[in-house]
């Protein structure tokens, strides 16, 4: 399967998560724990205009965080398909900042596989 998060969704699901982990540790009712959870999924669900049932089941363990390992595995378990950020060139660098005489790339910016998609 190919990368099918954007970033700012990424962010969002990873949001959702980080609330069903800070319900778990927050509340003590079981079935409002359970119904917080699938709640938090169907937003997580609804920010996709079209989810196959493969996407659908990436997204299915948000329900299932208990604790700071669940939320790390989640995580984990997403970032492969994230859309990596595009790549810049020097020429486009310099074309965004005319002015600016002394453009430096970053190292970052030099590499071409960088992930900056952590919340």
């Amino acid at each position: 399967m190919e990368a099918f998060i954007p970033n700012h969704l990424f962010n969002a699901i990873m949001r959702h998560a980080k609330q069903v982990w800070d319900a778990e540790r927050s509340v003590n009712d079981l079935q409002i724990k359970k119904e917080f959870a699938f709640y938090s999924l169907s937003k997580a669900e609804s920010l996709f205009e079209q989810l196959n049932q493969e996407q659908a089941a990436l997204l299915k363990p948000l329900t299932e965080i208990k604790n700071e390992q669940d939320f790390e595995k989640f995580q984990e378990s997403l970032t492969p398909y994230i859309y990596p950020f595009p790549s810049i060139s020097e020429a486009q660098l310099k074309k965004m900042f005319k002015k600016n005489k002394k453009n430096c790339i970053p190292q970052s910016l030099q590499t071409k596989n960088v992930n900056n998609s952590l919340i």
